[in-house]
């Protein structure tokens, strides 16, 4: 019942997760960056800035946090 958006720095927006997962309850996931992931869409961009990351939780009887999120880059 989650949904997980990431905005880039030009605003760009990236639906990461979306209400997949049936009734486990956390989710744990790691995006990589390559040409078959919605993240490819980010090539070529800027990556200084401010990164955001929006949770949408869709069921109103689940209890949850964000605990941590981070974005690690590796240039070229």
């Amino acid at each position: 019942d989650l949904i997980v958006n990431l905005f880039s720095p030009t605003g760009t927006e990236i639906n990461l997760h979306r209400r997949t997962g049936g009734t486990n309850d956390n989710l744990f996931k790691t995006y990589s960056f390559d040409n078959t992931t919605s993240l490819s869409i980010l090539k070529g961009e800027r990556v200084q800035g401010n990164w955001k990351l929006k949770v949408s939780d869709t069921l109103s009887r689940d209890i949850g946090k964000l605990n941590k999120w981070s974005i690690k880059m590796v240039l070229d």
